[in-house]
C-alpha cells in the first residue's frame, strides 16, 4: 500500500477545538527513531527456516508558522532469508526518503498535503528483489518490504465535519510514480500505474467514559509495467479496508478494542509468476494504556490475525504485545516494546505446504519534542 496514510490529518481534525487565530496548529518540533529486530522461524514444510529484519527507522517535523508542517522520514534495514538447504539472501542499505508538507486551510477543517517520495534507496539485484518482495505482504507485517520506489508525488486533501454527537472526516488522496530500473544486474524499466485512495471516518462519544471510532477506506490503481527482456503488465485489484475501534476510560487506564479487514480483488497480469488471487485479512485485539506514574506509562495488548489467499492458502497469527514509554525529560521519551506471535501458514498450489509460525520483535523508540 503506497498512498499516504491521512489518519493523522483526520484525527487531528477530530480532537481540534476551536482555536484562537493565534495558536498554533502544530505547536512543536519531533524527531525520533530507533532499532527494531523482527524475526520469523518457520517449520520445514514451505522450505523457509527463518526470515529476520534489522531496521532503523528515522523521522523529523517542524511547524513553519502556524498552519504549515514539514516532516522527512527514512529507514536503514537490513532483510534476510535463511532456507534448510542451506541457502541464504540479503538486502542491505537505505530506504526511499519522505518529505511531507500539510496546510491547514480555513476554519481548521481542511488539511491538504504533499508528500515527495526522493528514491535514496537501495538498488538491488533480480535475486535480492525477490527477497524483498517475498516480504511485501501484509499478513507477516515487517516494516520494510520496499527498499525503492522510484520519484513519486501524492497530493490529497482531508477534512472534516460535524453531524450531532458524530464528528466526520473525509480523505482522498492521489499518487504518481515516474519510471525507474528496478535491478542493477537486469536491463529494466519498471512503471507505476496510478494510485487513488478515499476514506471516510467517524468517531462520537458513547456515555462518558468510551467512544467508537470507524473508518473505510478504498484504493484504485492504474497498471504497472515492467520492460525488460518481455513486458510484464499487471493491474493491482482494488482495495477496501474497514476498522472499528472503541475506547474505553477504566479508572486512570484507558482500553481500546478494535477490529479491521482488509480485502483485495483479483489481479490481472500476464505472468505467470505473479499470483492472481484475491486476497484476506481480518484482526481483532485490544491495546491498553495504563499509567504507572507520573512518567512511566505501561502498554499491553494481544490480538490475533487471520489470512486467506484464493481458495487454498491460509494463515493464523496471534500476538502478545508488551510496551512502555518512559518520560526521561520533558523532551524526550523512550519506548521500549518487546512481541512475541505464534500462527501457522499453509501455501497452496500444485502442492500444497504448511508451516508453523514463531515471531518475536523488539525494538526501542526514542522521540525528542520541543
Amino acid at each position: 500500500m503506497i498512498a499516504m496514510r491521512w489518519a493523522a490529518p483526520v484525527l487531528i481534525l477530530f480532537t481540534t477545538q476551536p482555536l484562537d487565530s493565534q495558536t498554533p496548529l502544530y505547536p512543536q518540533s519531533k524527531s525520533g527513531g530507533g532499532p527494531e529486530f523482527h524475526r520469523y522461524t518457520f517449520s520445514q514444510g514451505i522450505g523457509l527456516q527463518n526470515a529476520s529484519q534489522f531496521t532503523v527507522p528515522f523521522f523529523a517535523g517542524t511547524p513553519i508558522g502556524r498552519r504549515l508542517y514539514i516532516d522527512i522520514s527514512t529507514s536503514y534495514a537490513r532483510t534476510e532469508l535463511n532456507w534448510f538447504d542451506g541457502a541464504s539472501s540479503a538486502v542491505t542499505g537505505l530506504t526511499d526518503t519522505q518529505i511531507r508538507t500539510s496546510y491547514t486551510a480555513g476554519s481548521d477543517r481542511a488539511v491538504f498535503s504533499v508528500a515527495v517520495n526522493i528514491p535514496t534507496g537501495q538498488t538491488i539485484t533480480s535475486q535480492q528483489f525477490a527477497v524483498a518482495r517475498s516480504l511485501a505482504q501484509d499478513f507477516l507485517p515487517f516494516r520494510v518490504s520496499n527498499y525503492q520506489r522510484g520519484f513519486g508525488v501524492t497530493g490529497g486533501l482531508a477534512s472534516a465535519t460535524t453531524a450531532g454527537r458524530w464528528s466526520l472526516g473525509f480523505a482522498g488522496s492521489l499518487r504518481y510514480s515516474e519510471s525507474y530500473d528496478l535491478f542493477t544486474d537486469v536491463p529494466s524499466s519498471y512503471s507505476p500505474g496510478v494510485e487513488a485512495r478515499i476514506r471516510v471516518m467517524g468517531r462520537r462519544p458513547v456515555g462518558k467514559k468510551s467512544s467508537v471510532r470507524l473508518s473505510l477506506s478504498f484504493s484504485t490503481f492504474g497498471r504497472d509495467d515492467l520492460i525488460g527482456a518481455s513486458t510484464v503488465r499487471y493491474q493491482p485489484g482494488n482495495r477496501i479496508i474497514a476498522e472499528a475501534q472503541v475506547t474505553h476510560q477504566v479508572g486512570r487506564a484507558t482500553a481500546d478494542f478494535f477490529g479491521w479487514a482488509y480485502t483485495r480483488a483479483v489481479s490481472d497480469t500476464n505472468s505467470v509468476s505473479i499470483p492472481e488471487a484475491s486476497e484476506q485479512i481480518y484482526q481483532i485485539g485490544s491495546l491498553w494504556t495504563i499509567p504507572l506514574g507520573r512518567n512511566l506509562t505501561l502498554d499491553p495488548g494481544l490480538s490475533i490475525r487471520f489470512w486467506t489467499a484464493g481458495d487454498d492458502s491460509n494463515g493464523t497469527l496471534a500476538n502478545v504485545h508488551m510496551g512502555f514509554r518512559l518520560a526521561v525529560t520533558g523532551n524526550l521519551t523512550i519506548a521500549p516494546v518487546l512481541q512475541y506471535e505464534v500462527g501457522s501458514i499453509t501455501l497452496g498450489g500444485q502442492d500444497v505446504l504448511t508451516s508453523s509460525i514463531r515471531g518475536i520483535t523488539a525494538s526501542l523508540f526514542l522521540l525528542l519534542s520541543g
